[in-house]
């Protein structure tokens, strides 16, 4: 976009998982001026020996390579002397200062992750870490988002609704929900929350957080389960005339191999797929005399009605 890095102002660390902060710690190294957003749980003493031990880890999980990216982020933040913003709900992380009374005022907020959900993200940091004498390389897998930052974005009238990976599995949906003190706007953009899952949808964030018929936006999950399934894909058109998403999902063919071939390959690999040679990227603009987004589709993002 041509924004010199010392203009950014602020990153968030949605959550610890590898797809969403890969390449976290380069970016804060070039953008010097940002502050850095993160969830309570992940700045606690519990979870900075957490990221301390597993990254000496080699494997190439989302999990293990994620606290391997945030101990960078950490030790970087330790180098500058700066400590991150803390994301809880109805928090405003930033605002900019209008120039004059025609510039409109712009907002972040941060509206999870709740206290229960950064308390249960805790107590499993707390029982997977290695008990003394144990020798444990992999950091252990958390399949709930329990720590995942949505965040609202104010442009004047203007919503932009950035759901992370925030899933209602805990009930972190129906939590900001029933929070007061968040903005009240209706959001005209939405980054569908987990890759466009069921456990990521709710009813009455489309009802009540999100004008009728929304630009949506989602990623795909191509690794094991894959996400989003057909059925969810259905039910996104059903909300939305306009949704957009990063790459066609990769329905891949079972291979046939020899049985010999099969007991090598699940001997040295937990799961196997075709590597992507592509990954496409959206870019939504939105002029200020406008209230609707112009989207860009590059390298392959594509809309799901097509």
């Amino acid at each position: 976009m041509g924004i010199p890095y010392e203009h950014v102002r602020l990153l968030i660390a949605s959550h610890w998982h590898d797809d969403h902060v890969r390449g976290f710690s380069e970016i804060l190294e070039k953008c010097v001026n940002a502050k850095v957003c993160m969830g309570q749980a992940l700045t606690k003493k519990e979870f900075q020996v957490f990221v301390s031990h597993f990254n000496k880890s080699h494997p190439n999980d989302k999990f293990t390579s994620g606290t391997k990216e945030l101990y960078k982020v950490l030790q970087i933040l330790e180098s500058r002397a700066a400590r991150g913003i803390i994301a809880h709900p109805d928090r405003r992380l930033w605002q900019n200062t209008p120039s004059s009374a025609d510039d409109p005022l712009i907002e972040v907020w941060s509206l999870s992750p709740s206290d229960a959900c950064s308390e249960r993200f805790l107590k499993f940091v707390t029982a997977a870490m290695p008990e003394q004498g144990e020798t444990k390389f992999r950091a252990p897998s958390i399949k709930e988002n329990e720590t995942a930052i949505a965040v609202l974005i104010k442009y004047g009238d203007t919503g932009v609704l950035l759901g992370a990976d925030l899933e209602e599995t805990h009930q972190g949906w129906t939590a900001i929900l029933g929070s007061p003190g968040r903005p009240k706007i209706k959001s005209n953009l939405f980054k569908i929350p987990h890759h466009g899952s069921q456990n990521g949808h709710h009813d009455e964030v489309w009802s009540k957080m999100l004008i009728k018929n929304p630009t949506a936006i989602l990623t795909p999950y191509n690794k094991g389960h894959k996400l989003p399934k057909d059925t969810d894909l259905d039910r996104i058109r059903g909300l939305t005339e306009s949704a957009f998403t990063t790459q066609v999902l990769q329905r891949n063919p079972k291979h046939t191999r020899p049985q010999g071939v099969e007991k090598m390959i699940r001997s040295i690999s937990k799961n196997i797929a075709p590597i992507t040679k592509q990954m496409g990227h959206i870019h939504a603009k939105l002029c200020p005399e406008f209230t609707e987004w112009s989207i860009e589709l590059n390298d392959g993002a594509v809309s799901i009605h097509t």
